[in-house]
């Protein structure tokens, strides 16, 4: 398992000015946008620590939600896709990788600053069994859509997060958008090998920053509150 720090800003744009906004991202990076979906699966401690404290003791014992996402943008076109509770077999067979993200480093900072553990698991495992012998079971899952970008050392994505529609009655679920408004998110992202590297801490800060001004008028990137990227077991 590798840890990296990952610098980053957050940022929506409306769907009806999505289209220029992939223009004008194109024109910046001078690239076509890439297009993601993956699958992504969130599992839970099955038993959580939850510890007696007396008067005036820290808890020093945090649990935190694990992720496990395949890309699935070559091999599902259609709508439709299989989800966890209707043929687990199958999504077996699939590449995951794991990760952890900690709670976002606290203080004034210019750009949100996360430390993120990532595994992926090897050909022959079956990852949804080690994630059982793990103490983990399933919470949710969800998919991630949209377009990918790079421009220097930053990783651009805009995206929509879509869930299984639960009111259809089709044997598999179609999918539909979290946010009925439509929206998406940009995120803007540059992974540093670890959180003492202050040369590339304030490097990537910098082409961040920068980004976020030549962006002025597209979409505004900003530091999200930190607990809305808290995936700590309460």
């Amino acid at each position: 398992m590798s840890q990296q720090q990952q610098l980053s800003l957050h940022g929506f744009i409306p769907d009806a000015e999505v289209k220029i906004s992939l223009h004008t991202l194109h024109a910046i990076c001078g690239m076509p946008p890439q297009r993601i979906f993956e699958h992504c699966i969130v599992w839970v401690p099955k038993n959580p620590f939850k510890p007696v404290m007396g008067a005036g003791q820290v808890n020093q014992i945090e649990q935190y939600r694990i992720t496990s996402s395949a890309d699935i943008s070559k091999e599902e076109t259609e709508p439709k896709v299989v989800g966890f509770h209707e043929n687990p077999d199958v999504l077996q067979k699939r590449r995951w990788t794991l990760q952890i993200h900690e709670i976002p480093e606290a203080g004034k900072r210019k750009v949100t600053s996360q430390s993120i553990l990532t595994s992926t698991i090897v050909d022959g495992d079956e990852p949804f069994n080690f994630m059982d012998k793990l103490g983990y079971k399933y919470s949710y899952e969800y998919w991630q859509r949209g377009y990918r970008f790079i421009l220097g050392d930053i990783v651009l994505t805009l995206f929509r997060i879509c869930i299984q529609d639960t009111s259809s009655t089709d044997e598999i679920k179609p999918l539909k958008l979290l946010d009925p408004s439509g929206r998406w998110t940009m995120k803007a992202h540059i992974n540093v090998r670890q959180l003492t590297d202050m040369e590339g801490i304030n490097n990537a800060t910098s082409q961040l920053e920068k980004l976020q001004t030549d962006l002025t008028g597209v979409v505004d990137l900003v530091m999200p509150d930190r607990n809305c990227l808290n995936t700590r077991i309460k």
